[in-house]
């Protein structure tokens, strides 16, 4: 809706369905009153109430394009997250507002909060999809400097830092893919570049590692969780104290320090372990060291004391696990195990007497209901329920599949997974949803329309003419997983024409600039998840360039309309430089020149799609409507 001049007030309305909320990634705030999950599908969901009792959503936050690689508290009251588009966006976990966003061509799959004693801000240190450790400013996420490496260097899996008690500068070590530990000393003098060098690196036995640890009761000892196999380390020397491998059917995820001789490891399946090191990886005790290397593989094996196993349940994925100890409380650590449907388990591990021992483990633990099914008993009323259930019935595999709002009409477009695309009058819809939801009854049912042309569901929307005034106004544009795109008149309700030239589901269009020729004026571009695309003739009716020879993704469309191309960038950084005039590929390149080209082009592209995930930063709380000034 739009009120006065250029302010837009979105109004969220949820249906009876369920956003998807598939969890990838967990994080506790500081005060660890809540708990945060990102999903593959971009949104993060916060979770409140005790971890004695029943979790509930609280509020889920969209402002990501991609899965969320990562999330953590970055200060009191923030919360940064990343996607895997590169997207990060820092927000108030008070009033839930985006405070900054950004971009980046490096993808983060893990993050850390830390406060050093020489600044006054918090920083976030950043490894993934590169070969280095970049520390961001929290209240900005630009970058202040990075760790690189000198010997070896190669994609870092995992980091820890350490900060030793009888000295000021702080130590971070990193565990490479391939398997190379290394170290980095921060103070005030190394730190005064852009970027700060390794001071070590060693070769160790530890290939695709998930989690380095230090242990926070003497930082003497690291543990190295990887896939195959977990081990403890000397901290000094990097020498190995023992190893342990997993069952044949399951791989170890992550783990913990419970104490100096106790750890906790968990696995893809869902299942903690509790295991007690062997002396010779005690620090306290007399053994400390004396078997390493290949002897302490053989004579020096720790003991299994106890497994947590959760309940019977299907898990789509791996869940994620993630163990902290607790602020404030008698118990010392509370372990959390949230599946990909959102269901979240927790179990209290207390420790009381002397450090190294386990008096108390809490097996019976705290179940919470996962998202979907917390939001069927709250029962939203959705714009379309009316027409959902005179279209799809009662099955719940049938949905919206698309939306596309026409601000200049005042109509909502919905397509359908049967293929349908429904229009409805907003205003009028809107009025009668809100007024029924406060007095209990139905009222009067708004009248629509229905389209119906494609065969299967309907992926993607385009109203070319909110775009550029030059299409004509009664033009509707639909792609379908039926390989179709098909072209509609709005004001007679009827189908145009029917362009049949993929050979997979078409999922988004892109608009060519203002300044092309004329005869490219008046096409769009369609792109389809066979990695091809087509120029398509509004006017004539027919594809005017047909590419398909990409051989991964299509990721972006960029054009030269002085020298008559179009440049198709694709997910392995290869640009295709296709003629416009006569459809032909005039080259391929790669690399730098790929980049330099893409560069070059023109910017002024839009790229179109109704399926894609929410921008900015609305939210809404569950079962309620929120309207958001912007």
């Amino acid at each position: 809706m739009l009120i006065g001049s250029g302010l837009v007030v979105p109004v969220i309305l949820w249906g009876k369905r369920a956003p998807a909320h598939t969890v990838t990634t967990v994080a506790l705030s500081l005060d660890q009153k809540l708990l945060f999950t990102g999903s593959a599908e971009g949104q993060i969901c916060a979770w409140d109430g005790d971890f004695n009792s029943q979790m509930t959503p609280k509020m889920l936050l969209y402002g990501h394009t991609g899965s969320i690689s990562c999330v953590t508290a970055a200060g009191p009251n923030r919360l940064a997250s990343a996607d895997d588009n590169g997207g990060l966006c820092l927000w108030d976990t008070l009033d839930y507002q985006c405070l900054a966003s950004g971009e980046s061509s490096q993808i983060h799959t893990a993050m850390k909060a830390h406060k050093f004693e020489e600044k006054d801000f918090y920083t976030l240190l950043c490894n993934g999809h590169y070969p280095e450790i970049n520390i961001l400013n929290a209240d900005n996420l630009q970058v202040i400097y990075s760790l690189v490496a000198r010997v070896h260097p190669d994609w870092i899996n995992a980091f820890c830092l350490l900060t030793p008690k009888k000295q000021q500068d702080n130590i971070i070590l990193a565990v490479t893919n391939s398997g190379t530990i290394k170290m980095w000393t921060l103070n005030t003098q190394t730190v005064r570049s852009s970027h700060v060098y390794e001071d070590e690196s060693k070769q160790i036995r530890c290939i695709d590692a998930k989690v380095i640890q230090s242990c926070i009761y003497n930082q003497r000892t690291l543990l190295i969780v990887c896939a195959k196999n977990w081990q403890i380390y000397d901290a000094g020397e990097f020498s190995l104290l023992c190893s342990e491998v997993p069952s044949s059917n399951t791989q170890w995820v992550g783990g913990q320090f419970i104490s100096i001789d106790t750890v906790m490891i968990w696995s893809c399946s869902g299942h903690a372990y509790l295991y007690r090191l062997p002396p010779n990886s005690n620090p306290d005790h007399m053994e400390y060291h004396q078997l390493v290397g290949t002897r302490a593989l053989q004579h020096a094996s720790p003991i299994l004391c106890h497994v947590i196993e959760p309940n019977p349940t299907v898990i789509a994925s791996s869940p994620s696990v993630f163990l902290c100890e607790r602020l404030n409380s008698a118990v010392n650590y509370l372990l959390l195990r949230v599946d990909a449907d959102s269901s979240i388990h927790n179990w209290n591990i207390n420790r009381e007497g002397p450090v190294g021992s386990i008096s108390k483990l809490d097996e019976s633990g705290v179940h919470s209901r996962p998202f979907r099914s917390l939001w069927e008993e709250v029962n939203p009323a959705g714009l379309l329920d009316h027409v959902l259930e005179s279209h799809l019935g009662e099955s719940d595999n049938e949905y919206v599949t698309c939306s596309l709002y026409i601000a200049s009409s005042g109509r909502l477009l919905s397509g359908l997974s049967n293929g349908d695309i429904v229009i409805i009058p907003i205003l009028h819809t809107i009025r009668n949803v809100l007024f029924s939801a406060l007095d209990g009854t139905k009222g009067n049912q708004p009248i629509y329309r229905t389209l119906r042309g494609h065969k299967a569901r309907v992926n993607s929307l385009l109203y070319p003419h909110s775009v550029s005034s030059r299409y004509n106004s009664n033009h509707l544009l639909s792609g379908g997983s039926d390989f179709s795109v098909c072209l509609w008149d709005l004001s007679q309700g009827h189908l145009v024409h029917v362009f049949a030239v993929h050979a997979g589901q078409v999922m988004n269009f892109y608009i060519p600039p203002p300044n092309c020729n004329n005869r490219v004026l008046s096409c769009v571009c369609s792109v389809a998840n066979d990695h091809s695309v087509a120029l398509l003739s509004l006017k004539e009716k027919r594809p005017l360039v047909f590419a398909s020879r990409h051989m991964f993704p299509v990721m972006d469309i960029k054009w030269k309309p002085v020298e008559d191309f179009m440049v198709i960038s694709c997910s392995d950084s290869t640009a295709y430089v296709w003629q416009m005039e006569t459809g032909l590929l005039d080259r391929v390149v790669h690399g730098v020149t790929a980049v330099e080209i893409l560069k070059a082009c023109d910017n002024t592209n839009l790229k179109i799609s109704s399926a894609g995930s929410h921008t900015g930063t609305p939210f809404f709380t569950l079962g309620e409507v929120i309207i958001v000034s912007l």
